[in-house]
């Protein structure tokens, strides 16, 4: 049992994003995708089963989990932007970096894309 332990140690070790940026960027990423997913999803789900499945309430219901979902996933690790207006306004308040506009909008560009990309597999 401490031998699983210390080998785990070791793989959990080597396999630690120890740049800080880039944790925040895969946050970001990750956050924005969970907004995507769980929103759009909604969206799809009422439009294809054409107002069966789900209504207008339940498409804002949707979004609302999904905001606070992704906020809540990537809140502890980046503040949970969510979103490159959001970033460019922490930004031009002086609250964030500049080098963080870029990275942040391609982080949550990405995981926007990736999550209307499983909602499109899952609904093709």
């Amino acid at each position: 049992m401490g031998r699983q332990k210390e080998i785990l140690a070791t793989i959990e070790d080597h396999l630690r994003i120890r740049n800080k940026l880039v944790r925040q960027a895969l946050a970001e990423c990750l956050g924005t995708l969970i907004l995507v997913l769980f929103g759009c999803g909604s969206l799809a789900q009422t439009t294809l089963s054409r107002g069966s499945h789900a209504t207008f309430l339940t498409v804002n219901l949707a979004f609302g989990f999904a905001v606070t979902l992704g906020i809540l996933i990537a809140g502890q690790v980046s503040g949970g932007h969510l979103n490159p207006a959001v970033t460019f306004a922490m930004c031009f308040l002086a609250r964030e970096p500049w080098i963080k506009l870029p990275i942040y909008a391609l982080a949550q560009t990405l995981g926007a894309f990736l999550g209307a990309g499983v909602v499109f597999g899952l609904y093709y």
